[in-house]
């Protein structure tokens, strides 16, 4: 009886997902929802990333970006991985991977090693990058290896659920630097509402996820405040806050325990001022 109501809760969380999948911001370094947008300062040429439409080819859902007066082109995400589509040919390939260890590196095809590289190796998980939209921590750092002159990106650096926040590409200009000047990201539970977020506000994926039964949840916040965290049930429904203090700055960890809760789907938000995120959690018995 216990393995049926754990592939009942499996399969719920399955199908649950992908509903939601539309409207929440998930754990990854890449987020894709249609009008994420990016936006890169530099002197010589400011520019956003914006995701404009979708594609579905062989079986799976691409996101197309539109860049200053490049055509669209599409990525997936999927488990911390971001792929690539070649529509030469309708098939993908790997261009980041959020899983390697530090030092491993992805192979791409010909024909991108003047735009991304040959090989992109990962040099950092853990760098701290300053940007005019904000500081972010333990970022993903790439190192491309561009086989072409006066052409390609040669570093670009990620954080948690924003994104790229950082990137360096060599231009015949010379090498050019193009950190996050602002970003929009869809973030609203049932809702397809873009909101600008000030990224001195981060609430993170809790881990392990799923979980049984307690889950670690962290969250940073930028001045002294009120801080509250909730827990929402799948339809909703306030089930407790676990959290409602005054705060300083800073980065906190804190220990989630489910034990008088049954295996479900589960919510939790922070409300920090004006300052509110929400993500999902599944807790299996």
């Amino acid at each position: 009886m216990k393995k049926l109501n754990k592939l009942f809760w499996i399969c719920l969380f399955i199908s649950s997902s992908y509903y939601y999948s539309a409207t929440l911001v998930d754990s990854s370094y890449f987020p894709m929802s249609i009008g994420n947008e990016w936006e890169y300062y530099s002197d010589f040429e400011p520019h956003s990333e914006i995701i404009v439409d979708t594609l579905r080819m062989n079986g799976v859902l691409y996101y197309g970006f539109t860049r200053l007066a490049d055509p669209v082109f599409w990525q997936r995400e999927y488990e911390d991985k971001v792929y690539y589509l070649d529509l030469s040919d309708s098939t993908e390939f790997l261009l980041f991977d959020f899983t390697i260890d530090i030092g491993d590196s992805i192979e791409l095809p010909s024909g991108y090693e003047c735009s991304y590289g040959r090989k992109i190796f990962l040099v950092s998980k853990s760098d701290t990058i300053i940007t005019p939209s904000g500081i972010f921590y333990n970022c993903y750092h790439f190192e491309h290896k561009i086989n072409c002159n006066d052409a390609g990106i040669l570093d670009t650096w990620f954080a948690k659920g924003i994104g790229k926040v950082k990137y360096i590409a060599d231009y015949f200009v010379g090498t050019q630097e193009f950190p996050l000047n602002s970003y929009s990201i869809v973030t609203s539970v049932g809702e397809n509402v873009v909101n600008k977020i000030d990224t001195s506000y981060k609430l993170f994926q809790n881990y392990p996820n799923p979980f049984n039964p307690t889950t670690t949840i962290e969250y940073t916040i930028a001045e002294p405040a009120d801080v509250k965290i909730t827990i929402y049930d799948l339809l909703g429904r306030k089930v407790n806050t676990f959290l409602n203090n005054n705060q300083n700055a800073g980065n906190y960890k804190i220990i989630y325990n489910a034990g008088n809760l049954p295996s479900g789907i589960y919510y939790y938000q922070i409300k920090c001022g004006d300052y509110t995120e929400t993500k999902s959690m599944i807790l299996l018995k």
